[in-house]
């Protein structure tokens, strides 16, 4: 809940059916897709653990893949000594069956949102991602030409507020 919004993607376009969270196998099959995922584009992500939480009609996927190591500087009795530590970093996804919804964090590079979509919708919903999600509305705006356009619009539209800045 604490999470900052700048981190996450979400992509709607996906089938409204529940994803296999109680399967062990698909489970661990989301985990070695991460690793081969990691290992082979970023060199890191060896090993990993997903952890799955159901609350209210959301599905919530933890997976912590290894990070790089590193050696920070840490005290050892009276002397101060690098330490190997191989850190975890994360990942979440949160799956909305209902609305056939996948929301994604992960803090890092956003252009690989699109492979983790691919990856959880082939394991967890048997789905294959072909291609990336579209905005398909349409917006009409031959109307703003004219001065006398009033600006009403139903509830359907989506269209909360007009603001002109400059006519």
């Amino acid at each position: 809940d604490s999470i900052s919004q700048r981190y996450w993607r979400k992509r709607k376009n996906l089938p409204a059916r529940p994803a296999k969270v109680d399967d062990k196998a698909s489970i661990a099959a989301l985990e070695a897709n991460l690793v081969h995922f990691f290992t082979t584009t970023e060199d890191r992500g060896k090993k990993c653990k997903v952890e799955v939480y159901r609350r209210g009609t959301l599905e919530y996927f933890f997976a912590y893949p290894e990070d790089h190591p590193r050696k920070p500087l840490m005290w050892k009795g009276p002397e101060l000594k690098p330490q190997l530590e191989t850190p975890a970093f994360e990942i979440i996804f949160i799956f909305d069956a209902g609305q056939g919804s996948l929301d994604i964090y992960i803090d890092g590079d956003r252009r690989i949102v699109p492979e983790l979509q691919k990856i959880f919708a082939g394991i967890m919903l048997d789905f294959v991602l072909t291609e990336s999600e579209k905005d398909e509305r349409v917006y009409v705006l031959d109307e703003l030409k004219s001065p006398d356009m009033p600006f009403k619009f139903g509830a359907e539209s989506g269209i909360l507020r007009v603001a002109v800045k400059k006519l």
